[in-house]
């Protein structure tokens, strides 16, 4: 089953596990439409890229990267969404979901 690329991911269940008032402490990392990012994010809960991100993503909880979002470099995390571009390895121990519009070379 392919996933919607206009899905709300707030709404999915895990994403509510995820922010819902029984997490203690979370981090949300964002990079928005526009926005370029050099670097890296570790140890983020959850991490959602709409813009650029040129590094790499390690030790995150969730990573979604939008329909308009790319990354050039590499993701370990606990699940993925991908509807935009990646061009990099991508490990996850749990779910990782391509939609789409999704772009993997890695």
């Amino acid at each position: 089953r392919v996933a919607d690329p206009s899905l709300d991911v707030s709404m999915l269940p895990w994403m509510r596990r995820l922010t819902g008032p029984r997490r203690l402490a979370q981090t949300i990392t964002l990079i928005a439409t526009g926005h370029e990012v050099h670097g890296a994010i570790t140890h983020a809960d959850i991490v959602h890229v709409e813009g650029r991100l040129e590094g790499t993503i390690q030790n995150a909880t969730h990573v979604t990267i939008s329909a308009a979002g790319r990354l050039v470099g590499s993701v370990v995390a606990e699940s993925a969404i991908i509807a935009g571009r990646v061009d990099g390895p991508i490990l996850t121990t749990g779910l990782l979901t391509l939609t789409r519009t999704a772009v993997v070379r890695g």
